[in-house]
């Protein structure tokens, strides 16, 4: 990390075999584990969507193809279950 900023500590259980692999990657490309985390994070949440993705957002802020319910019965309903 450049430039300090403010931070909060995150703890994420991984089975030993995921934490051995994100220890090996990230020491082959010389960086910390916390760096790597770090930037794969940023990449996930930075990753622009597909076309698919974008039409169902689009439908949803337009309120296109949705069915409204009154309560969950009437959804489960609607869904056979």
């Amino acid at each position: 990390m450049s430039a300090r900023q403010e931070t909060t500590r995150l703890t994420v259980d991984l089975p030993n075999r995921a934490h051995k692999r994100v220890k090996t990657v990230s020491a082959l490309l010389g960086i910390t584990i916390s760096d790597f985390v770090r930037e794969s994070i940023e990449e996930k949440l930075n990753k622009k969507p597909n076309a698919l993705t974008k039409k169902v957002l689009h439908d949803t802020d337009e309120k296109r193809h949705l069915k409204k319910f009154k309560n969950t019965k009437e959804l489960f309903e609607d869904l056979g279950i």
